[in-house]
């Protein structure tokens, strides 16, 4: 199924999308210049193969549940409208600019991609983040939330990252890796930093900086500096 409007139309879909058959077809919108709201659950009944929202520009809100089985491709930005999951095998993204907002800390995003998430454009204003434990994580960029922020597999640097929880903890599950800079701020109520797995076990960080309590479960490596501004656990 493909969904065209003409430059600076609005497509919206105010109820839900399902396929005929699980996974037997695909859903691509394309707005022109213009905005798409997807305001029912995606794939609650019987998931699409895909789908992909093209257009760079425009506003992309997304307020309910998306569940597809061979990848989800957002062109441009993501804004959230309401706590959504995102549920398929791979999640691609904008390569540049804001990936997703969760619109002034309102809404919060889990995300299960057995395929990985790639974090390389900036995350903001995100209510809280999960990532579940069957998603591996690639981040080089920032990620900001008002709540915690919970990564259920293993994290990759692929760039100098920076993760802020302003109300919140941040809790790696499993391992941390990547010849990258780490910078980590979990400040206000419920703060804290957990690292539940070994850090610069398989590849050392190039330095890690820790504003918030912080507890420690297994090594940590790094080849430059570790800094540790507050209490420590172990």
């Amino acid at each position: 199924f493909t969904s065209t409007a003409a430059s600076n139309s609005t497509i919206t879909f105010m109820s839900t999308v399902d396929a005929q058959l699980a996974g037997g077809s695909s859903l691509t919108v394309t707005p022109g210049n213009g905005s798409v709201t997807i305001a029912g659950a995606v794939g609650s009944q019987a998931p699409p193969t895909s789908i992909t929202l093209n257009g760079t520009t425009g506003t992309k809100t997304i307020s309910a549940n998306i569940t597809t089985q061979s990848g989800q491709t957002y062109k441009g930005p993501i804004t959230l409208g309401a706590n959504v999951t995102l549920t398929d095998t791979s999640l691609t993204l904008a390569t540049s600019g804001t990936q997703i907002d969760g619109s002034s800390n309102k809404y919060s995003l889990t995300v299960s991609m057995t395929g990985g998430v790639t974090v390389n454009s900036n995350w903001i204003n995100l209510g809280a983040l999960t990532t579940a434990s069957n998603t591996p994580v690639s981040i080089a960029s920032s990620i900001s939330t008002n709540g915690s922020q919970n990564y259920g597999n293993a994290v990759t640097l692929t760039g100098a990252a920076t993760l802020a929880a302003t109300g919140g903890s941040i809790t790696f599950g499993s391992t941390v890796n990547g010849a990258q800079a780490l910078t980590l701020n979990s400040t206000g109520t419920g703060s804290g930093v957990v690292f539940q797995g070994i850090v610069g076990g398989t590849t050392p960080l190039t330095s890690l900086t820790v504003t918030g309590p912080t507890t420690i479960y297994g090594n940590v490596t790094t080849n430059g500096s570790q800094t540790y501004n507050s209490d420590i656990s172990v």
